[in-house]
C-alpha cells in the first residue's frame, strides 16, 4: 500500500475517534446537568427537646402534638421523654439550655405557653446537646386547644 492511503487512513481513524469522544463527553455533561435537583425547604429554627410529663400521664401523644403544632419554621426533634419526678404540675413550661432564647419564645407561642414559663438554666454536661426540656404539664391541651381556635378565627 501506498504511504498516502495508510496516512489518510490514520487520520480517518484519529478524527472518527475524536468525534466519539466530543459526543461521549457532551452526552455525559447533558445527562449531569439535566438531573433532577431535589431542594429541601429547611426551617429557620432547629431544636433538640426533652420532653418531661408532669400531667400524671393525664395527656396523650405529646409527641406528635408538638410536631404537629410547631409547623415549617420550626423543626423539633425530640431526643427523650421522661416523667416528670414529684407531683402533677399545672403549668406547663420550658427550661432553657442555651442564652438565645429565640426558638423556646416560638415553641411557647406555637404551644400558647406564656413567655414568662421559659426559665433559663444551663445544663453542664449537655451529652444529647438538648436545647430546652418541656414540662408537660395538666394545662398542655388546653393551651394548644386555644391556639388552634385562635388560628381558626
Amino acid at each position: 500500500m501506498n504511504k498516502k492511503i495508510i496516512k489518510k487512513i490514520l487520520t480517518g481513524l484519529l478524527l472518527a475517534t475524536l468525534i466519539v469522544v466530543i459526543v461521549y463527553a457532551a452526552f455525559i455533561t447533558t445527562k449531569v446537568v439535566s438531573g433532577v435537583s431535589v431542594m429541601v425547604d429547611t426551617p429557620e429554627h432547629m431544636m433538640q427537646l426533652q420532653i418531661m410529663d408532669a400531667s400524671g400521664g393525664k395527656i396523650k401523644n405529646i409527641t406528635a402534638t408538638i410536631i404537629k403544632q410547631t409547623g415549617d419554621d420550626l423543626l423539633v426533634q425530640v431526643v427523650g421523654k421522661d416523667k416528670f419526678e414529684g407531683q402533677e404540675l399545672l403549668r406547663s413550661m420550658i427550661i432553657l439550655h442555651e442564652k438565645d432564647d429565640t426558638t423556646a419564645k416560638l415553641l411557647a407561642e406555637k404551644l400558647g405557653i406564656d413567655f414568662s414559663q421559659i426559665i433559663y438554666k444551663p445544663i453542664t454536661q449537655n451529652v444529647k446537646q438538648t436545647t430546652a426540656t418541656l414540662v408537660v404539664a395538666l394545662d398542655f391541651d388546653t393551651l394548644v386547644s386555644l391556639v388552634n381556635y385562635k388560628k381558626e378565627n
